[in-house]
């Protein structure tokens, strides 16, 4: 077995997949939520617009909420509903954005926390990763 080589289309599957399980486990209670609110407003959002990072940001404030009893995951809610009732899906260019702007606005110091909290562990990952590579490219001088 020689070098792998990236073949077309390898990586993004799996990098998706890994976003879809990205929440603390209550995806399907946000994601009946999000179809509720759907459902009863008529708003023009649409559940692909809450992705990975807008699930992650709910899920966690709703833990949050359960722990402390403030209502933040509530006010996310209501906050992309009043937002959003008076609009078309023209009206916004990128809708994924506009949503996770939406719920970071409910606690803007939160989701900076969990932002920051997010780079660390990636930089902590990227680091590792290349300091197993380069004690793997060490060893090959034997």
């Amino acid at each position: 077995d020689g070098p792998r080589e990236k073949g077309k289309g390898k990586g993004k599957g799996r990098q998706q997949d890994r976003q879809m399980n990205y929440t603390t486990g209550r995806r399907p209670e946000i994601k009946a939520k999000i179809e509720k609110l759907m459902a009863e407003d008529d708003l023009p959002i649409q559940l692909e617009d809450f992705d990975a990072h807008a699930f992650r940001l709910l899920s966690k404030l709703l833990q949050r909420d359960e722990e402390t009893g403030s209502d933040k995951y509530e006010q996310a809610f209501q906050l992309i509903a009043d937002t959003t009732h008076a609009k078309g899906r023209a009206d916004v260019e990128n809708w994924r954005a506009f949503v996770f702007k939406l719920i970071t606005k409910v606690d803007p110091e939160f989701a900076a926390q969990l932002k920051d909290k997010d780079m660390a562990r990636k930089e902590h990952k990227r680091a590792a990763h290349k300091e197993k590579k380069e004690g793997e490219d060490h060893g090959d001088d034997d």
